[in-house]
């Protein structure tokens, strides 16, 4: 039995319940718990109701009223886009200070409703009315560059073996050998020339 089923039979079982004595209270209470499955207690509290409070097919909905309407969702994405598509959490803090500025320079014109809704506004609900403005764009804004430019630039890397280092090595001990000879030479030849000259220093 469906629970729409049950709250029918309840309905028509509880006016009986009402005006029946306590013999009769106590066949329709079997009745019910038989009929519906329901625990005794339970269904002595259903039985127990007051007219106001028993359930019936007739649910009251509460339309669905949207409280941020489709200015207040432009109005949202323009700030959005004025604040380079940052996530909502960076956004809500800096909505006063972004909507004062577009109004200052009439980019944006609100009615006093629409201002003090965004002015209260969250983060969800940032993401709720941003969210089909999202998945439009094809990805998502950075505020950093890409690296092209490091994909271009090739960087020369000198990898030099032992036996290279060592050429080198032994060409800088040949320079220093051939330096350290011609300064011997050098000496040798000031000092002949000084013990041979008629200008000695006394």
């Amino acid at each position: 039995m469906s629970i729409q089923t049950r709250k029918e039979l309840l309905f028509h079982i509880l006016k009986r319940y009402k005006r029946a004595n306590w013999i009769n209270k106590s066949q329709i209470l079997d009745e019910l718990v038989a009929t519906t499955g329901y625990r005794r207690k339970y269904a002595i509290h259903l039985l127990n109701l007051k007219d106001k409070q028993v359930p019936t097919n007739k649910s009251k909905r509460k339309p669905n009223t949207k409280k941020y309407n489709e200015d207040a969702k432009q109005a949202l994405i323009t700030i959005w886009c004025a604040a380079n598509c940052i996530c909502s959490k960076r956004l809500v803090p800096f909505i006063p200070e972004l909507l004062a500025a577009l109004e200052r320079f009439g980019h944006i014109s609100l009615p006093l409703d629409v201002r003090n809704l965004l002015l209260k506004i969250s983060p969800a609900t940032v993401d709720r009315l941003l969210e089909t403005t999202r998945k439009e764009s094809r990805k998502g804004l950075s505020t950093t560059c890409s690296g092209s430019l490091l994909k271009k630039l090739r960087i020369l890397v000198n990898l030099t073996s032992d036996s290279y280092l060592l050429d080198r090595l032994n060409s800088s001990h040949n320079s220093i050998k051939s330096l350290y000879h011609s300064c011997s030479i050098l000496v040798k030849a000031c000092f002949f020339f000084l013990s041979d000259s008629p200008f000695k220093l006394s």
